[in-house]
């Protein structure tokens, strides 16, 4: 008797869930790595948009680290606009830290080293 009223009972609670399950697409292509950022305008115009909405942190876009994005997108005719968070994600305080000291050649704790010996050196991110 136990056991059917666990089994109806997750049921029960299983069915709730999924109608309040959101689903979201995937995009199919990720584009990362070395001129990610420059093929991103092919890649829009290729999808046929025509304005894009851009999230990103406001010390990220003071550094200029959207700028060829920018300049990627205006070179295929794609509009963007550009939200900056004022506030960092507070979900990643301390990833946020690391990131404005590399913006501002402070690297500090254990922040990938081969990264920033690589950046400062080339004198720009390993990864834009």
């Amino acid at each position: 008797m136990q056991a059917e009223l666990q089994t109806a009972l997750f049921q029960a609670f299983d069915t709730l869930n999924l109608q309040r399950v959101k689903t979201f697409s995937v995009p199919p292509v990720t584009l990362c790595g070395l001129g990610a950022l420059s093929a991103c305008g092919q890649e829009a115009q290729s999808r046929g948009l025509g304005h894009l909405f851009v999230m990103v942190d406001s010390f990220l876009h003071q550094a200029g680290m959207t700028a060829p994005l920018a300049r990627s997108l205006a070179m295929k005719g794609v509009a963007m606009t550009v939200w900056r968070a004022r506030r960092v994600n507070r979900a990643l305080p301390m990833s946020a830290r690391r990131w404005r000291n590399c913006v501002r050649r402070r690297a500090t704790a254990w922040w990938p080293l081969v990264a920033v010996r690589c950046w400062t050196r080339r004198k720009r991110s390993p990864c834009w």
